[in-house]
């Protein structure tokens, strides 16, 4: 009897003891879910920023590729100006030239009448 009531007192002492000891195990569940779950959402967060900077900076590429295209078709439109006038300021020169030729011709031409006529008698 004695080794019995022993034993009772003894469940009686551990019983509020255990209760304390699974509401404690239970907080710390609570708190390991908690943080988890917190972790789990900072993550989630920066997972979702990294991705929409990254369809950000895509759209932008995107874009920059089209002005540089856009920008390349300009630039060759202007070389192309830049040849055409070239090649017309060249035309102009070689008109000035042949027209410096023929006023020289032309004077040379009349020299030589004036002095044809100079040496022939007069009708």
């Amino acid at each position: 009897r004695m080794l019995a009531g022993v034993v009772a007192q003894h469940k009686a002492t551990q019983a509020p003891l255990k209760e304390e000891n699974e509401r404690a195990r239970r907080a710390a569940v609570v708190s390991a879910h908690a943080a988890a779950d917190s972790t789990l959402a900072a993550v989630t967060a920066g997972v979702s920023d990294v991705f929409e900077n990254h369809k950000l900076l895509e759209a932008e590429a995107k874009h920059l590729q089209a002005e540089t295209l856009l920008f390349s078709k300009q630039t060759q439109r202007w070389l192309s100006l830049v040849e055409s006038f070239n090649k017309a300021m060249k035309e102009l020169g070689d008109v000035e030239n042949w027209a410096r030729t023929m006023e020289t011709d032309m004077t040379v031409l009349r020299t030589a009448m004036e002095e044809i006529q100079k040496h022939q008698p007069p009708v």
